[in-house]
């Protein structure tokens, strides 16, 4: 499935975990204890400790993320997004792909749930309902969600409208409004904030590669992992 058939397939799937099993009682008082996880020799008990512990976290991920994007695996899932047809007429595993991109998206989904969880110390039904799931996967698509950098945008506007609610109460639902025009927005840009960022960086980056010794140009995803695969071209440092 791709698009908005594998949205709602994955919606439908976020619905069914909350009807049939975050709704479950969780311990007493229906939340479950997470204490913080600790790291030998440094105490996560303060807030501060515990924020510093959760950037690390999130700069090891963007960095590993980013590695695996630049990579064989990264250009095989640009590829395959692009054209599923030709990947598969090479003999590259769609389903075997799809699952592995999954299931490490789902890894990394359930490390964040842990940091999040331990902020409080426990996790309730409310805490990953799926209609929240939604709002924060909004506000991850206007930062940008094809980088790093839009992805800790979305997360910080998602962490920073409580807090302006809690001591600004007359923003009320300007918050809500904010986010509509926000996700028009992502109409025009569909590679939102973060996207801009680095295309601005992009055009300021100067161009060190000699001319003489660059690769033949090919055009379009798909088209460079297949010349790539058949040894046509080299993609790399």
């Amino acid at each position: 499935m791709r698009g908005l058939y594998l949205a709602l397939a994955t919606f439908a799937f976020a619905t069914v975990m909350d009807q049939a099993v975050f709704t479950q009682v969780l311990g007493t008082g229906g939340s479950l204890d997470v204490p913080r996880p600790g790291i030998p020799g440094i105490s996560t008990q303060s807030d501060r400790t515990y924020f510093i512990l959760c950037a690390v976290v999130f700069a090891v991920a963007a960095v590993a993320i980013l590695a695996v994007r630049r990579g064989p695996f990264g250009r095989r899932l640009v590829a395959m997004n692009d054209s599923p047809a030709a990947c598969a007429t090479l003999g590259v595993n769609i389903n075997w792909t799809k699952l592995v991109a999954f299931s490490a998206s789902a890894g990394i989904a359930g490390l964040a749930g842990v940091l999040l969880a331990g902020v409080p110390g426990s996790a309730s039904a409310i805490d990953f309902n799926a209609l929240l799931s939604l709002v924060a996967l909004l506000l991850a698509r206007v930062g940008g969600i094809n980088t790093a950098t839009g992805a800790l945008i979305g997360a910080f506007v998602f962490a920073l409208f409580p807090v302006l609610h809690n001591h600004i109460p007359q923003l009320g639902n300007l918050q809500f409004l904010l986010t509509g025009l926000a996700a028009i927005s992502v109409g025009r840009d569909p590679n939102g904030i973060g996207g801009r960022i680095a295309a601005l960086a992009q055009r300021l980056r100067p161009d060190r590669e000699e001319r003489m010794d660059t690769p033949p140009k090919v055009s379009g995803p798909a088209a460079v992992f297949l010349q790539e695969e058949a040894g046509l071209v080299h993609v790399g440092p």
